[in-house]
């Protein structure tokens, strides 16, 4: 499995792992939602991949990523704690494990971390005329840079 795939189920189960305990009913979606939409959930969305060489001679380099956290809630204050704690639970970096060993896996290694910067929350608006059931939604983009273990 690739790297980039690792990272993503990563970031799903963090977010289940922390989030499931605080919030019985959400539901965390790995991509875009395409079915409808039951609040409150979560879904969580790779971007762009930026490979910016590091120093001379290393072909590695630095591995950056933009990832997309949408929150859909049924009203403005669950919208903002469900918001907060991601935020909060969000800076203290995203261990990244190796899931080769099996789903799901009985002792999983650490391969390395994702460390986020620049988080953007924004408030999405939603119109009660362009939809059937009215609900409050945030997205949280952030960027990562990952660094390995070894």
């Amino acid at each position: 499995m690739k790297l980039e795939r690792k990272q993503d189920l990563s970031i799903y189960y963090w977010l289940t792992s922390f989030l499931g305990p605080l919030y019985s009913a959400i539901k965390v979606v790995d991509g875009f939602p395409t079915e409808p939409i039951v609040t409150p959930s979560v879904s969580i969305d790779g971007e762009n991949i930026r490979l910016s060489p590091f120093q001379l001679g290393d072909r590695r380099g630095r591995r950056k990523r933009v990832w997309i956290i949408d929150v859909y809630a049924k009203n403005k204050a669950q919208r903002d704690e469900i918001t907060s704690e991601i935020i909060d639970t969000l800076e203290n970096g995203i261990t990244v494990y190796d899931y080769d060993s099996g789903f799901p896996p009985v002792v999983v290694p650490q391969l390395g971390i994702l460390m986020p910067y620049e988080i953007d929350a924004t408030p999405v608006h939603m119109f009660e005329q362009m939809m059937e059931h009215l609900y409050w939604r945030e997205s949280i983009r952030f960027l990562t840079e990952y660094s390995s273990v070894v």
